[in-house]
């Protein structure tokens, strides 16, 4: 069956094509239940968020962003909503998109899913893949470090992480690091 590498880069490749948010499994949902609105709203509110990222309107980060405060108000143990509603708003703010400063600064509020993400399931990647985006947009890069360490400990295989990871890496001049990755 090969080596102990080309295993772990065909399992990479894998998790690229298939399961990842832009790989097949994520768009062929996308594309069936998010039109039909069926099945979990919950599972519509991650398949929207994951939409919002491609389209990256302001309109779609909104759509996204309210249909997880519902979700994660109806259910406060949801990590994974929680997660991406804090993806969700850093994106909101990296593009200058807070329709509602009175509510709180988009940071703020997207320190705080992030930080209900970990405290829910301190096993899942995406929870510190967002404290991680958090941290980092606040400037504690020390902290943002930790969590990304976490992240990448937790799955490897989250080529979306890695190459976040490594483009924030590029960004603060670490571009031997950052192409590496």
């Amino acid at each position: 069956y090969g080596s102990n590498s080309s295993q772990a880069d065909l399992a990479r490749k894998l998790a690229l094509e298939l399961a990842q948010p832009f790989g097949v499994i994520f768009s062929r949902e996308r594309s069936s239940r998010l039109p039909s609105a069926s099945g979990d709203p919950r599972y519509l509110c991650i398949l929207q968020a994951v939409e919002s990222l491609f389209v990256m309107s302001a309109d779609a980060y909104a759509g996204a962003a309210g249909c997880l405060e519902t979700a994660t108000r109806i259910d406060p143990g949801f990590s994974l909503g929680y997660a991406y509603l804090s993806v969700i708003y850093n994106r909101m703010y990296l593009y200058g998109l807070d329709r509602e400063p009175t509510v709180g600064p988009l940071l703020e509020k997207a320190m705080r899913a992030a930080n209900r993400a970990v405290q829910t399931n301190t096993a899942s990647a995406r929870a510190f893949f967002a404290l991680f985006l958090s941290l980092y947009n606040q400037g504690n890069f020390a902290g943002a470090e930790a969590a990304m360490t976490k992240a990448r400990e937790l799955n490897e295989y989250d080529l979306v992480v890695q190459a976040e990871y490594a483009g924030r890496l590029i960004a603060r001049g670490q571009v031997d690091e950052g192409r590496a990755l």
